[in-house]
C-alpha cells in the first residue's frame, strides 16, 4: 500500500491499496490533479512501458488525455454501478464531460483488447 502526503506533513494527498502493476501519480499546482499511469506489462492490461495521463481531475468540462498508444485508441466511461455512460474511440485528445451528472466515474482506455483503468471525479 502507499500514502502520498505534502512535505510538511500531515494532509494524505492519495493513498492506495496493494497492486502488481506499477502506479505514478503526480501533481499540478492550480489546475488540479494529473493522473500520470505506467503500464508493466500483465495480462489484460496495456503493454509495459504504457504512459497515459488525464487531467484536470476533478474536471468540469473538458478531461485532457495525453498518452504514447500507437494504435486506434477507445473509451469507455463508467459509473460507479458498472452502467456504461459513454462509449467511443478517442478523436483527439480531449472528452467533452460537460454534459455528465457530477460524481465519480471510471475512465477504461482501450487499445485492442487492452484496458487501462483511471478514476475520474465530475465537479
Amino acid at each position: 500500500s502507499y500514502a502520498l502526503s505534502l512535505a510538511s506533513g500531515g494532509t494524505v494527498l492519495a493513498q492506495g491499496g496493494q497492486f502488481t502493476t506499477s502506479q505514478v501519480t503526480s501533481f499540478c499546482v492550480g489546475s488540479g490533479f494529473a493522473m500520470q499511469s505506467t503500464s508493466d506489462s500483465q495480462e489484460g492490461s496495456l503493454e509495459k512501458g504504457t504512459f497515459i495521463s488525464l487531467y484536470p481531475n476533478p474536471v468540469e468540462g473538458l478531461l485532457t488525455i495525453e498518452h504514447n498508444l500507437t494504435n486506434e485508441v477507445s473509451y469507455e466511461l463508467v459509473d460507479v454501478n458498472g452502467s456504461t455512460i459513454r462509449s467511443e474511440n478517442l478523436v483527439g485528445s480531449t472528452i467533452d464531460l460537460s454534459s455528465i451528472s457530477k460524481g465519480v466515474y471510471f475512465l477504461n482506455v482501450k487499445e485492442g483488447t487492452k484496458t487501462s483503468i483511471h478514476k475520474v471525479v465530475k465537479n
